[in-house]
């Protein structure tokens, strides 16, 4: 049977459910506990991986079939990765700042976004995939962008 673009894959949402949720217990343990992830194994081997085994089920969830991708939904899958991505990291960041009393500005300037960084480089990673898979449609390269 074949997936259509819209369905979901469970055990994939899963997986990426669990990385939120080692990503959740690391930051526990760091700044709830204070305990130093580099020194317990525990955090040791959530280092390891949790942030790469996100950012690869992230990849393959933003994986469209060349054949269908255009230009409109090139232009909207980014529209909606800067309201789900961009929007809430900038609004989040800048509440954190303004609760450990610090103005937001000053801080992106001397730290960019320090603990979001994760999600500008997710917008990024979609960003670059994107134009990328784009251009190469533009370019009738599409068996190539299916290699790559």
């Amino acid at each position: 049977m074949e997936q259509s673009a819209k369905k979901r894959i469970g055990f994939i949402d899963a997986m990426r459910g669990m990385t939120m949720f080692l990503v959740v217990v690391a930051h526990v343990m760091t700044f709830g506990l204070g305990i130093n992830a580099e020194k317990s194994i525990l955090g040791s081997v959530l280092i390891t991986f949790r942030m790469p085994v996100f950012f690869l089920i992230s990849g393959f969830v933003a994986y469209k079939t060349i054949e269908k991708f255009s230009t409109r939904l090139y232009f909207s899958t980014i529209w909606k990765k800067i309201i789900a991505l961009l929007i809430p990291t900038i609004v989040f960041f800048c509440f954190a700042c303004i609760i450990k009393g610090g103005n937001p500005m000053s801080e992106f300037m001397a730290n960019g976004f320090k603990e979001y960084w994760f999600m500008i480089v997710l917008f990024e990673i979609f960003l670059i995939y994107l134009t990328f898979s784009l251009l190469l449609k533009l370019f009738g390269a599409k068996d190539i962008a299916m290699d790559i």
